[in-house]
């Protein structure tokens, strides 16, 4: 089995370049997605769970699905 090296340099440039990109765009996924759950009346904080925690993936689709909640604007 012969190695290619041009595999490894491309990882050695995109796997710095993917997390450096990750960072920049994980404030405004949080902040768009925090408004949207805001626009549906429920808290911020579901949408930040469902990024840390998998699972709460499941409970912020459930509370999309829900009728949204009354709010006094």
């Amino acid at each position: 089995m012969q190695y290619d090296y041009q595999f490894g340099v491309f990882i050695f440039f995109a796997l710095p370049l993917s997390v450096i990109l990750l960072l920049i765009m994980i404030v405004p996924v949080l902040a768009v997605g925090c408004r949207r759950m805001h626009d549906i009346g429920r808290s911020g904080w579901w949408f930040a769970l469902c990024l840390f925690i998998p699972w709460f993936l499941i409970v912020a689709l459930w509370l999309c699905c829900l009728k949204p909640a009354s709010s006094s604007r």
